[in-house]
């Protein structure tokens, strides 16, 4: 719990920074591009962690993985934060700054869950459908579960539409033996 607060201030700050320096979206995105290599390497979540790398060392390896990738801003910080021995929060850093962007850009996540993978034209018309519905700006995230069979689950918030095939059958179902069982 001391670690989230801790990450949120870190984050705020940064958000800070990025708003004085007019590059929030620029080091949203490098914020984006470091929770996701965190989330996706489990390697570097134990070397951030580790206790027997020294500072120095990990500021370099730091630079050496996102110094190409993020802007000046985002590497600074990173090694502000490496040398307060605060890399272990990174990730949580970074999750929180997504967090703050998002409500900050009134920016709204919605889960969509297809059988198949979307083209790039369904993709835009269920993004436009919702942000019409919604009145805010959207960030589709996708899921492929071969199991629903057919149609979608959609979930923004607290509401889901699920016109998944495979709970159509089941109602079908649930509503058959009901009647057998009358």
């Amino acid at each position: 719990m001391k670690g989230l607060k801790i990450a949120s201030r870190y984050a705020k700050a940064l958000i800070d920074i990025a708003k004085e320096q007019n590059s929030l979206d620029r080091i949203s995105e490098d914020m984006r591009l470091i929770y996701d290599s965190c989330k996706a390497n489990h390697e570097l979540l134990v070397f951030l962690r580790s206790p027997v790398i020294n500072n120095d060392k990990k500021q370099a390896i730091l630079k050496e993985i996102f110094a190409s990738s993020v802007s000046e801003v985002t590497m600074k910080f990173l090694d502000i934060i490496t040398s307060k021995n605060r890399e272990m929060l990174i990730p949580l850093i970074a999750d929180s700054f997504i967090s703050q962007y998002k409500l900050l850009r009134n920016i709204h996540t919605a889960e969509i869950v297809t059988a198949v993978p979307m083209d790039e034209t369904l993709r835009s018309e269920v993004l436009n459908l919702v942000k019409k519905y919604t009145h805010t700006e959207v960030e589709l995230r996708e899921k492929v579960n071969p199991e629903i069979l057919g149609g979608y689950v959609l979930t923004m918030e607290d509401k889901q539409d699920d016109t998944s095939l495979r709970t159509k059958l089941n109602k079908l179902k649930r509503s058959f033996n009901e009647y057998h069982l009358s």
